[in-house]
């Protein structure tokens, strides 16, 4: 790109004294202004501290300030917003100094800025505010997958306390049953294989229920990664599913919530805008800028120094690479729609799938809860008490205990996953589960 420069002239009033001298170049110096550095903005967040017994809700709220992804998630935002001050801030002046060699009394001085011109800046601005908006979006987007993941920990860590806890039920009952039956093996009225077969039962469960306490260590673990934290460092707080939700029969209203809030689209969305104004800015970027400076002169030969008033525009003469400039840019923005039209088409899926998983689920909850633990019960309290009075069958106990504990995990199963899907579905709405109390995550 060349430069052409147009002088103008002005012949000092008067000889400039060593006072003057110095004025003058102060104001040669201070003419265009120099911005002075934003102070910086200290931290003031306090940290939190995650109790032993803390809520799903306070573990969430612990998450969005200590996560490492968050925090450099939140750092990437600060950094879009640093870079788009930077790019829409005025080139730095140039101060040039000239000293003759032959003539020594022969000295210039020249300061002189770049100015872009054709709404430059303005479009650079609004482009830096577009990507800072997208990282803001993406921001809100690893908050949700952070939570998402920290949420479904909670609920397999809740269910393997459920679980546990339902097998220690059982294994009590059967323990009570089996020293009903050592005591009548003792005393003949019980045959020694009836014993047997309860204390085998009783081995059985106890095996099943040491296998659950290992799951829960490693739900336990996986809580505690998905808190960013060693798990030494997390308690052992008793948890309980709550309710199942009740999902909705029509899928219209979660889309156009996916549409509007899902942060993932918003992000492409603001990504499109951004590279929109990086057209704009394709298409402006081969008309010429203006460049101004000031020169002061003093020389030997002349009775008085002068200070001259320099104007200049760059010539855009390397068409091709403008072209090129124009062709990326163009590139670029037909990309991020296909990246848009494809992630919509792809979210869209993996809502109607969380949403159709969520009503098997609720359905499956509602079945258990109203109709086959009600009744699993029942007819164990009837075995139970048919069986101590001798009129049932020791394979009637055994398989009236194990279909009541089969019933009573599958519904907490199921319960767990109706959680989850509800966890995923709100993933994808953009809704955190801070703002069920009404909070700002």
């Amino acid at each position: 790109m060349q430069q052409t420069v147009f002088a103008i002239r002005r012949v000092a009033a008067r000889p400039p004294t060593a006072v003057g001298h110095r004025r003058q170049l102060l104001a040669l110096l201070l003419c265009l202004g120099l911005p002075w550095p934003a102070p910086a903005t200290a931290d003031t967040t306090t940290p939190e501290s995650l109790q032993a017994d803390a809520s799903l809700s306070e573990m969430v709220r612990y998450a969005y300030h200590h996560h490492p992804r968050l925090q450099a998630s939140q750092a990437l935002v600060g950094a879009a917003a640093s870079r788009g001050q930077r790019e829409a801030a005025l080139p730095d002046p140039m101060l040039e100094l000239n000293q003759g060699l032959r003539e020594s009394g022969n000295q210039s001085l020249a300061l002189t800025q770049s100015i872009p011109l054709w709404g430059k800046r303005g479009l650079t601005r609004q482009r830096a505010d577009d990507e800072v908006e997208a990282a803001r979006a993406t921001l809100h987007a690893n908050q949700l997958a952070v939570e998402r993941e920290l949420r479904r920990a909670w609920i397999d860590y809740a269910w393997s306390q459920a679980a546990e806890a339902l097998v220690g039920e059982q294994l009590s009952l059967l323990t009570q049953l089996t020293e009903q039956t050592r005591r009548r093996y003792e005393t003949g009225r019980s045959d020694l294989p009836a014993l047997l077969r309860l204390q085998n039962e009783q081995a059985r469960l106890a095996n099943e229920q040491q296998a659950l306490r290992s799951q829960q260590r490693a739900a336990h673990s996986r809580l505690a990664s998905a808190l960013a934290i060693d798990s030494t460092a997390l308690g052992h707080p008793v948890t309980t599913l709550p309710a199942p939700p009740v999902p909705p029969d029509d899928a219209a209203p979660l889309l156009a919530s996916l549409t509007e809030h899902n942060p993932q689209l918003r992000a492409l969305r603001h990504q499109i805008d951004a590279r929109a104004r990086g057209q704009q800015l394709a298409e402006r970027a081969g008309r010429p800028d203006l460049k101004l400076g000031l020169e002061y002169m003093r020389q030997d030969m002349m009775p008085r120094d002068e200070l001259a008033l320099m104007v200049g525009i760059q010539l855009p003469l390397q068409r091709g690479r403008y072209r090129a400039q124009r062709a990326e840019a163009d590139a670029l923005h037909r990309a991020s729609h296909w990246q848009l039209q494809e992630q919509e088409q792809r979210l869209a899926a993996d809502l109607e799938i969380a949403l159709f998983n969520l009503q098997q689920a609720a359905r499956t909850v509602r079945l258990y809860q109203d109709s086959l633990l009600p009744r699993a019960e029942q007819a164990m309290a009837v075995t139970v008490t048919a069986w101590q009075a001798g009129q049932a069958s020791f394979a009637d106990l055994i398989a009236s205990q194990r279909e009541r504990l089969t019933l009573a995990l599958s519904h907490q199963r199921a319960l767990a996953d109706a959680l989850g899907y509800q966890t995923d579905i709100d993933a994808l709405t953009g809704r955190s589960l801070l703002t069920y109390h009404g909070e700002t995550p």
